[in-house]
């Protein structure tokens, strides 16, 4: 993940979990993209119709590209405990780490509709380490630093050694996910 994203990552999850910490008493507010909700179901609405918006701004191929991949991601313990800072509140924390696995979930759902693969196997995972070996497959995963340092995509096959996986968040959301998929398609049919 470029250095300028892993940056704004960092700050969207010390902004939530501060601006949740320090809300009044009975009266939590929830934060994303930059506008406040009074209640969670707000704001994961919100989630929803912004992610949902990045969906259907992804094209589906005509033919896939390859025959398999395994998406990996964290699951929702290790989002809490390796994507979330430490402090504040058990609900601030909650909060957090859902709308990060909310984010996983959409991209391994972008994958599929682009059609890039003609099965795709997801596997959520309680460690999210890098991968070393490829075991004959093309592997598509979510690596989460123990030390909740680093979050980063990437890609990892027989013929393709691990390789970073970007995504282009200056774009409107409908075509988020365009550079990430793009990586993917011209990865994998370089596998051919």
């Amino acid at each position: 993940m470029n250095r300028q994203l892993l940056e704004g990552l960092m700050r969207f999850r010390i902004l939530a979990v501060l601006l949740l910490t320090f809300g009044l008493a009975g009266c939590m507010t929830y934060r994303y993209a930059g506008e406040t909700y009074k209640t969670r179901a707000e704001a994961e609405a919100a989630q929803r119709a912004r992610l949902e918006e990045g969906l259907n701004g992804v094209e589906r191929r005509s033919q896939p590209v390859a025959d398999f991949a395994r998406v990996t991601i964290p699951d929702m313990p290790a989002v809490l405990t390796r994507g979330v800072l430490p402090g504040g509140t058990e609900q601030a924390r909650n909060y957090v780490a859902t709308m990060l696995y909310n984010d996983y979930s959409a991209i391994v759902e972008a994958i599929k509709k682009r059609n890039l693969f003609e099965h795709v196997e997801v596997v959520q995972t309680p460690t999210p380490d890098q991968l070393t070996s490829a075991n004959g497959r093309i592997n598509i995963y979510l690596y989460l630093s123990s030390d909740r340092k680093r979050a980063s995509w990437y890609y990892l096959s027989d013929k393709t050694p691990n390789t970073p996986l970007n995504f282009d968040k200056g774009s409107e959301w409908r075509n988020r996910y365009k550079f990430f998929l793009d990586s993917i398609e011209a990865l994998a049919a370089s596998e051919k």
